[in-house]
């Protein structure tokens, strides 16, 4: 199954005249993601992982003080032996599911009223 970054990079036209060789297939799939598509097409990927450890104390904070409230993206409250149903709940992306809060031995109301 393509989810919409595989559609997206596929769907870009490639760059050249029809029979220039950068119109060649480079690579195949990195990580199920077509790399040496992107790359022919020239698209500009940015990358990285978030600045977690510099900015984890000060939104904690602001959580704390009621200045953030994140608990909007939780649609899901359950218990714990009920993971591997909800896994595929979050999986099949069914029941609106963005994020799930697990706790042993809860009782397992399914979805988060808002």
């Amino acid at each position: 199954m393509l989810c919409w970054q595989h559609v997206w990079t596929l769907s870009i036209r490639t760059t050249g005249p029809p029979h220039s060789p950068t119109r060649k297939t480079y690579g195949g799939w990195l990580d199920k993601f077509p790399l040496g598509a992107a790359f022919a097409k020239g698209l500009t990927l940015k990358m990285g992982q978030t600045h977690m450890h510099k900015y984890m104390p000060i939104l904690l904070e602001r959580i704390e003080r009621g200045e953030i409230d994140p608990s909007f993206i939780i649609t899901h409250r359950i218990g714990l032996e009920d993971a591997p149903t909800m896994y595929r709940t979050f999986r099949d992306k069914q029941d609106a599911c963005i994020k799930v809060v697990m706790k042993p031995g809860a009782a397992t109301p399914h979805h988060t009223d808002r």
